[in-house]
């Protein structure tokens, strides 16, 4: 247990790293020297702030924490010109809400966008803050994302609620969109079972896997029926090439003629045939 004095620093930090000074002082600028993360948030139970790594992430997996409920207070935007020393920006718009900002691509070369969403749950009492720089040539500048979680008053484990409908105690996590287009991509190439359970073993098996990194059956199934009903057909063997470029872990060779076929196992299924099959009196490899 933290003391109060120690919880209220903390939000104070968190509150001081989301003013729009800092922000773009530090994706912008500072950005060598922030401590990064490649991980999404999770596992929350205390103020702080991570500044995530994009590379092969949406903003959507960040908001995919695994914690409790959020109640979205909107996303709003700020337009920023670089003074012409170099050091600091001007502010040049007001508050804007998402659905009426302009495209990034209409921003003068030394304009930049800060872009701010607002998370709360009252259960909890906790803030939580999403923010990134677009500018006229990158979505997310530098690849940087701050999440920032503030607590108001005794700082405690974030949990996920029950579901709805749900006959046991067992929460309810959605899943990262990256994760749901992965796992629908290999469903192009295989059952979805089976698509599923080449995922789970590539994310450390079933005791390892995160419940917002684990899909389920219908979710797959009510995604494949929407592409095929807005008439998204993907080719099979497209679908494996670009799987096997994004998966080289997974998929060991792929072969078009003169009869198309793939070899796919992850590590650990290659260690147990290693381990199982050159036994002196395994007869079964």
């Amino acid at each position: 247990m933290f003391s109060r004095d120690e919880a209220r620093n903390r939000r104070t930090h968190v509150e001081l790293a989301f003013s729009d000074d800092t922000l773009l002082s530090n994706i912008i600028q500072n950005h060598s020297k922030l401590d990064i993360t490649l991980q999404c948030p999770k596992d929350i139970e205390m103020s702080q702030v991570f500044y995530v790594d994009m590379v092969d992430k949406t903003v959507g997996d960040v908001m995919r924490d695994g914690a409790c409920s959020w109640r979205n207070g909107g996303t709003f935007s700020w337009e920023y010109q670089m003074r012409k020393d170099g050091v600091g920006f001007i502010c040049r718009s007001g508050k804007t809400r998402k659905s009426e900002q302009r495209p990034r691509q209409t921003l003068k070369a030394d304009m930049v966008r800060l872009v701010k969403t607002y998370f709360s749950n009252d259960i909890y009492k906790v803030k939580r803050w999403i923010a990134y720089v677009e500018t006229p040539r990158q979505p997310i500048c530098n690849n940087i994302v701050v999440v920032g979680y503030a607590f108001e008053d005794q700082e405690k484990k974030l949990y996920p609620p029950v579901h709805g409908n749900s006959q046991s105690n067992k929460s309810s996590t959605r899943v990262k969109p990256s994760i749901m287009n992965k796992v629908a991509s290999m469903t192009q190439i295989m059952p979805v079972s089976r698509a599923i359970e080449q995922h789970i073993a590539s994310e450390g098996g079933r005791d390892m896997i995160r419940p917002e990194c684990r899909p389920t059956a219908d979710q797959l199934y009510k995604l494949r029926n929407k592409a095929r009903s807005s008439g998204i057909e993907t080719d099979s063997f497209q679908a494996m090439m670009e799987f096997a470029k994004e998966n080289p872990t997974i998929v060991r060779e792929v072969k078009a003629h003169p009869e198309p076929y793939v070899i796919m196992a992850t590590d650990q299924q290659l260690r147990d045939l290693d381990r199982f099959c050159k036994g002196k009196h395994n007869n079964l490899c």
